[in-house]
């Protein structure tokens, strides 16, 4: 389960998306922030503990939108 308290930024090449989360499956986990272009396209996922430290993050290299998906 995550939940979300969310703050919206528009910067210079897009917005940034931060809020506090938690993750039942890695409680360290209490904020995440989401950087996304100015097509909306993400670019970034980071997750921080509860001194702002940097966990994970992630970089999206390419993105693709509209795919159908198999149900098998």
């Amino acid at each position: 389960m995550c939940r979300y308290l969310n703050k919206k930024e528009k910067v210079k090449d897009g917005y940034i998306v931060n809020g506090e989360v938690s993750y039942e499956n890695d409680p360290r986990i209490k904020k995440q922030e989401v950087k996304f272009d100015k097509s909306l396209v993400p670019v970034y996922v980071s997750v921080f503990d509860e001194n702002d430290t940097e966990i994970v993050k992630l970089t999206i290299s390419s993105f693709k939108s509209d795919l159908e998906l198999n149900e098998d």
